[in-house]
């Protein structure tokens, strides 16, 4: 067994001359979407050592989900994913503070949303992509929001009441 005094998980992010680990480790982050996207986000937070994750996603694990969704197995199908992602991270990094709600976005309280100090939207719901894009411009909280369509990805970075924002690029939900 290492001691736990040597050896120092976090060593290697810790080298970079602008890391500040207790800044990581005091973070609250809150991740809407478990699905292929949040799962890869999920575990890099995890393993960083961000010190509270809230995960919030209404779906269950489907098999389809099997093959490119990296916490989920054949036992996890019809579990809800949040729940069932959070105790695999729990085995990833028991540090981290871990709550999972198995709702849709717009039912998780104004007041846990407002506990978080950057919300990443890992989503394929327009609707709930504008929910938190708003509910992130009226209360300062930076989003940093995902989306996939095909082959195509993009990621973009909101704080605050800059512009645009995700509702100025988008203000009709896609054809379905």
């Amino acid at each position: 067994m290492v001691d736990e005094e040597v050896f120092d998980k976090y060593d290697r992010q810790k080298r970079l001359p602008i890391w500040n680990q207790p800044i990581v480790n005091s973070a609250t982050i809150t991740v809407v979407g478990a699905g292929g996207t949040g799962c890869e986000v999920l575990k890099n937070l995890s393993l960083l050592g961000i010190g509270h994750l809230v995960i919030v996603d209404p779906d269950t694990v489907e098999f389809s989900n099997l093959s490119r969704q990296l916490f989920y197995t054949k036992d996890d199908v019809g579990k809800p994913k949040a729940t069932v992602a959070a105790s695999k991270i729990a085995f990833l990094n028991a540090d981290v503070e871990l709550e999972a709600y198995p709702i849709e976005i717009q039912e998780l309280p104004d007041t846990k949303l407002l506990q978080s100090d950057l919300i990443l939207g890992c989503l394929d719901n327009w609707h709930a992509r504008m929910y938190i894009n708003s509910f992130c411009r009226e209360n300062n909280i930076p989003l940093i929001d995902s989306a996939t369509d095909g082959y195509i990805g993009r990621v973009r970075t909101i704080f605050s009441n800059e512009k645009p924002c995700l509702a100025c690029d988008n203000p009709v939900p896609p054809d379905d």
